[in-house]
């Protein structure tokens, strides 16, 4: 399997822009990573370089406050029992 990676190693870096290839049995993955199982073969992009982790922890805390304001605007909506569609009589 590493003589197809390195065979390919122009065709790889056309799609992808490689600025580093380690190809062999024992690669650890880097942190924070991005990672694909392939037959005969693990497939490691790191992600550190292009994430902002702060940019998306941020994006992530502004989603949290609004899907908690959202809760609570429903669970008022439901706790108001006025609200509530009143059953028909028959």
């Amino acid at each position: 399997m590493e003589a197809v990676f390195n065979d390919n190693r122009d065709f790889i870096d056309r799609f992808v822009h490689l600025k580093a290839m380690t190809v062999g049995a024992n690669v650890e993955a880097p942190a924070l990573a991005g990672s694909a199982v392939t037959t005969g073969a693990t497939i490691y992009v790191p992600l550190k370089e292009l994430i902002d982790l702060d940019e998306e922890i941020a994006k992530l805390q502004k989603d949290a406050k609004k899907l908690e304001q959202e809760i609570t605007r429903a669970n008022k909506k439901l706790s108001n029992q006025a609200s509530w569609p009143r059953p028909r009589r028959l």
